[in-house]
């Protein structure tokens, strides 16, 4: 059954905590007058209505909106870091705001509870931002010496055995981990980089 523009839609509680989030930061950052709404539609290519709405929380904008907004608004971008889960990411750019933040270079970044060292990982932080959840956990176990394999992550995660060993495959080619040992008996290592 699919739905038509008639049909009744019931917006989730996490719909209208996004909207009322977004309202108070663009109200914040941006002032509440029409002329900043006007100056947000001009330069966002979107249609002042639309964006009246924004600011009242009615609706929110869509992905390219949204996109062009966080240029526009570091805040906006640290309130999307931090309900997606990059904390420290949204902290560093907290920092930058400031006038504070120490170089990219020098952030490390935890996730499940494992320090990434952006600095000395072959391709930064760029490559630890590609990685997916399920990269990230399995990157964490190996990291805690769990030995998973890809059955484990793909029992854990609830996605196919294929699947599994492409997330493998591509932490491998990341160099961020490899096998270590015989077929049957081996496992997953970290891969140690040098300092400098």
């Amino acid at each position: 059954m699919s739905y038509e523009k008639k049909d009744q839609f019931i917006p989730s509680q996490r719909d209208e905590k996004i909207r009322i989030s977004i309202a108070r930061i663009l109200r914040e950052g941006f002032s509440e007058t029409n002329s900043a709404i006007k100056i947000i539609a001009k330069h966002i290519h979107a249609n002042p209505r639309g964006v009246k709405n924004w600011y009242q929380g009615t609706s929110a904008p869509n992905l390219s909106h949204f996109i062009s907004l966080a240029s526009m608004s570091p805040a906006l971008m640290c309130w999307f870091l931090r309900i997606t889960g990059y904390l420290d990411l949204a902290r560093w750019l907290d920092l930058k705001m400031e006038g504070g933040a120490p170089a990219m270079k020098e952030i490390e970044f935890r996730f499940y509870g494992v320090t990434f060292d952006t600095e000395n990982i072959p391709g930064g932080l760029k490559v630890i931002q590609s990685l997916n959840h399920r990269q990230m956990w399995l990157y964490a176990e190996v990291k805690k010496e769990n030995k998973p394999t890809a059955q484990s992550l793909s029992s854990f995660w609830g996605v196919g055995i294929a699947t599994a060993r492409r997330d493998i495959s591509h932490l491998i080619r990341l160099r961020l981990i490899y096998f270590s040992g015989a077929r049957k008996t081996g496992y997953y290592a970290i891969q140690k980089w040098k300092a400098g």
